[in-house]
């Protein structure tokens, strides 16, 4: 294996795992959120800021723009990674899955915990 492949096997495996941590992060978040204040987050009526977490809000932000930034960055990988076949199969899992959730999360929105982060 060249140095490139090394780097390139290191940087695929963080990134596919980029997404769950920031899933983690966010549902962690309304947890804490809803411990706090005594019942699930509602959009436009707790705002995140203001619940006193703000590392944690923090986080969940930074979070959301590295898991766009991890994707791109994943999706142009992807071609090298398999032509020069240096991942396990279980990695491109972990990736695809990462993937499909995240935009799962995005578009439908269960909870609509997107939408009370971004408010």
């Amino acid at each position: 294996m060249t140095r490139f492949d090394v780097i390139l096997k290191w940087c695929f495996t963080i990134i596919s795992f980029i997404p769950f941590v920031w899933l983690f992060l966010l549902y962690a978040f309304a947890l804490s959120s809803t411990l706090i204040l005594g019942h699930f987050p509602i959009p436009s009526l707790n705002d995140p800021k203001y619940i006193g977490l703000p590392l944690f809000h923090f986080a969940c932000v930074l979070g959301l723009i590295l898991t766009f930034y991890a994707i791109i960055i994943g999706l142009i990988c992807l071609p090298f990674v398999v032509i020069r076949k240096i991942v396990k199969r279980s990695t491109f899992y972990y990736f695809a899955t990462g993937l499909f959730l995240v935009f799962v999360q995005l578009f439908l929105d269960p909870f609509d915990l997107v939408v009370w982060l971004l408010d």
